[in-house]
């Protein structure tokens, strides 16, 4: 009975966070949502005699103002009293953490800090309750704009038997409210033309007016984004993909410039690498169509180029792009 009503305590406790982050969040410059499954791995608890435990958690999360973020956990696994034959131990676990990324790259280390209250109940014996603190480093991967892996090792300080335990903490992060970027405006209708009285009297022609005008150049600009430490090409550009080997099949004499960008996140000659490699990926396609290779040239700007802030989802989304220039011979008819 005892579980259930710790359990019940632990879901409300959960919910109520959620809902009070979310609402904090909306007046802050960023807040994404994050849901946290994962596991915890705790050494031996000397001071109350017990062996390692691992045991399951989910967790929700918040993220403000990029690097920041504050989340709830809940966790609970199974131990044993140390020595042959001693009585079995549920594990009942709250944790709020904070976390500070250092920096904002493919693989991000961090600072992490938690509070900890646990909950003991001995078979055959009464229940304990425990407060400790708990300090550490990590490491989380960004896999996409909702997924990432963290994995973090802490020192655990046990407030009432004032020792110290390691602690080691895997988790998965959905985020399921990432900051998409901001939906491209269709170009507006044309304006119907006016209706018109009857032509005027013909007038004969001034030499300039026979002169004949200039001829304008076959151009085709398209822009190709990517997900985070990505150079895989989007379903969504198909189309414009298709586009672009249609207008080189059309104007013969054509040649494409590629040029790759990439976010802030991670060191200047990664993210070098990585804009060349985004080129490179429209190229392939283009020469897999059929486009002569000698065509199209590819460079990359790494993140020397935005053109948005790199301060938010949204901006680092528009920044992670490869800019196709496609130009036309002038004398083509």
């Amino acid at each position: 009975m005892a579980m259930i009503k710790s359990a019940v305590v632990l879901l409300i406790a959960l919910v109520s966070t959620c809902l009070a982050c979310d609402a904090v969040a909306e007046s802050l410059p960023s807040g994404e949502l994050s849901l946290i499954p994962g596991l915890v791995v705790l050494g031996k608890d000397r001071g109350r005699d017990l062996n390692g435990v691992a045991a399951a958690s989910l967790g929700i999360g918040r993220t403000f103002y990029d690097r920041i973020d504050l989340s709830l956990h809940a966790a609970y696994g199974e131990t044993s009293a140390r020595g042959q034959g001693g009585p079995d131990v549920d594990v009942m676990s709250l944790r709020l953490d904070t976390r500070y990324r250092l920096a904002r790259n493919a693989l991000d280390p961090f600072l992490v800090g938690g509070l900890h209250h646990s909950r003991y109940r001995f078979s055959g014996a009464s229940n304990d309750n425990g407060m400790a603190l708990s300090f550490g480093a990590g490491v989380q991967r960004v896999i996409s704009d909702h997924i990432s892996v963290a994995f973090d090792a802490r020192g655990q300080f046990d407030l009432d038997e004032s020792r110290f335990r390691p602690v080691a903490t895997l988790g998965l992060r959905y985020v399921m409210n990432p900051r998409a970027s901001a939906p491209r405006r269709p170009p507006a209708p044309e304006a119907a033309a006016p209706p018109t009285a009857d032509p005027p009297a013909a007038v004969p022609p001034s030499p300039l007016a026979l002169a004949p005008q200039a001829a304008q150049t076959p151009r085709l600009e398209l822009v190709f984004e990517f997900e985070f430490d990505s150079k895989t090409l989007r379903r969504a550009h198909r189309d414009d993909l298709e586009r672009m080997v249609r207008f080189m099949r059309r104007h013969p004499d054509a040649t494409a410039r590629l040029e790759g960008h990439t976010d802030d996140r991670g060191s200047r000659t990664y993210n070098q690498t990585l804009s060349e490699g985004r080129a490179h990926a429209v190229r392939d396609h283009l020469v897999a169509a059929g486009i002569d290779i000698s065509r199209i040239t590819t460079v990359g700007r790494g993140e020397q180029q935005p053109v948005a802030s790199n301060d938010t989802e949204a901006g680092r989304q528009r920044n992670r792009r490869v800019v196709a220039i496609t130009v036309g011979a002038l004398n083509e008819e």
